[in-house]
């Protein structure tokens, strides 16, 4: 089966912004790499969201090469959050969404708020 990853928006100051979708794909994904693990906990908390069974890595501009080049991507699903709107404007996930269109894996994006 082939490697998948969601970049999902996430809400940008208000929990309403976050859509069904993204909500749904965080309840049902259960590898995530985040701009910051402790942001994305809480996200997951105010959305009620157990995080039992659930793993985050760290993914930021001084060890995402590192954290790619030494991940074992043995799982189906990933997840790409950041702190706030979409990964990559202005956050790290570049060299991971490059990793998986260079492994011709699929990438989804999740919809949501945007700062533009």
């Amino acid at each position: 089966m082939s490697k998948k990853l969601y970049i999902i928006a996430t809400p940008i100051g208000n929990i309403n912004e976050i859509s069904k979708l993204a909500i749904s794909t965080l309840n049902n994904c259960n590898y995530f790499f985040c701009e910051d693990t402790r942001n994305s906990k809480k996200l997951f908390n105010l959305l009620d969201i157990s995080i039992d069974k659930k793993f985050f890595y760290s993914l930021n501009s001084i060890n995402e090469r590192k954290v790619i080049e030494n991940f074992d991507f043995n799982k189906n699903e990933y997840c790409l959050l950041s702190d706030a709107g979409y990964p990559i404007l202005s956050d790290p996930g570049f060299l991971l969404i490059n990793h998986f269109i260079t492994n011709k894996w699929e990438i989804q994006v999740v919809n949501g708020p945007c700062s533009m």
